[in-house]
């Protein structure tokens, strides 16, 4: 294959690459918590903080603070 044919090759795919649509993600991704995921503290934290990627839906969001009894 001539080099011509390479870079033409290489080009094409590229564009090809670059027209198909970015992936798209269906959920929004954690990124921080405080405290740390599974900490364990020796009493109740004054406040949790959640970050997520994106918006979260509060209708959809559920999340858990339990004690050491799962309580």
């Amino acid at each position: 294959m001539t080099i011509r044919r390479r870079v033409a090759l290489v080009l094409a795919v590229a564009a090809g690459a670059l027209a198909l649509p970015a992936v798209a993600w269906a959920h929004a991704a954690l990124l921080r918590t405080v405290p740390l995921p599974s900490a364990v503290l020796n009493s109740p934290p004054p406040v949790v903080l959640l970050t997520y990627s994106e918006a979260v839906e509060p209708r959809f969001a559920i999340v858990s603070v339990t004690n050491a009894a799962g309580k």
